[in-house]
């Protein structure tokens, strides 16, 4: 893997959470809405945040991705089982948040995987900042 690019995905993700860069609301849907073009990604890494989490571990992401590369669902899988999540609703928080930097989708080619996959592995997961009411995955 790539670490490079790894790190500068990840710099992007804390950058415009950190910078507070945001997006036009048309590019963030909620999952399972106007998903015309999503193509969807499970993309892990062998470094750790870097920040007061680091303690979580590596980690994995799952993105939904439109056809532009932004994302418009985002959940961090971490190595001590910590999972955290990021769409419309939910965009940022205490831990980080969407990334709304634009995505080069030819470098996230080869972690593409279909949406029937994205959806169960969403659904086996359990975000621990999401309010305990809000259904998940989304869309549901």
């Amino acid at each position: 893997m790539d670490t490079t690019l790894v790190a500068q995905f990840f710099d992007l993700c804390q950058a415009s959470v950190l910078t507070g860069a945001l997006s036009s609301p048309a590019r963030v849907t909620r999952f399972g809405e106007d998903t015309d073009g999503v193509r969807y990604f499970r993309r892990g890494w062998d470094e750790v945040r870097g920040d007061e989490y680091a303690s979580w571990g590596t980690s994995t992401f799952c993105l939904a991705l439109d056809d532009e590369g932004y994302a418009h669902v985002q959940v961090e899988v971490y190595a001590d089982g910590t999972v955290i999540a990021y769409d419309a609703e939910h965009d940022e928080d205490r831990y980080g948040g969407l990334t709304y930097a634009q995505l080069d989708l030819d470098e996230f080619a080869p972690y593409e995987i279909g949406e029937r996959e994205f959806s169960e592995e969403l659904g086996r997961l359990r975000p621990m900042n999401l309010r305990a009411d809000r259904p998940w995955p989304p869309g549901r």
